[in-house]
């Protein structure tokens, strides 16, 4: 395997760690980190933080998902009661003008 610095390697650990890099740069990292303490810390350390992220954004989805959903209940509410209001409305027209048929 192809010897690499850490500064390269600390480069490339965002790309490693998404998964974003060849095989053969994989396979390069993963024996440098093996051999190299300093840089197994700061990818532990950036592993964490995507962890954190990731826990952070899924938490925001659910409140999201949570209010939209709630959205959803008072938007149908909104509109059954538009539709109850027309429906009552034209009732109203349609029993006025039967009155005035039958009565005039």
């Amino acid at each position: 395997m192809e010897k690499i610095s850490c500064e390269v390697v600390r480069d490339l650990l965002e790309s490693y760690q998404e998964e974003l890099v060849t095989d053969t740069t994989n396979k390069i990292i993963e024996q440098h980190l093996k051999k190299c303490e300093e840089c197994r810390k700061i990818e532990r350390k950036m592993q964490l933080q995507m962890e954190l992220q990731r826990e952070q954004r899924q938490k925001r989805e659910k409140t999201f998902c949570k209010k939209l959903i709630s959205y959803r209940y008072e938007i149908l509410g909104f509109f059954t009661g538009v539709v109850a209001i027309l429906g009552i409305f034209l009732l109203v027209v349609v029993v006025q003008e039967l009155a005035m048929e039958l009565f005039w």
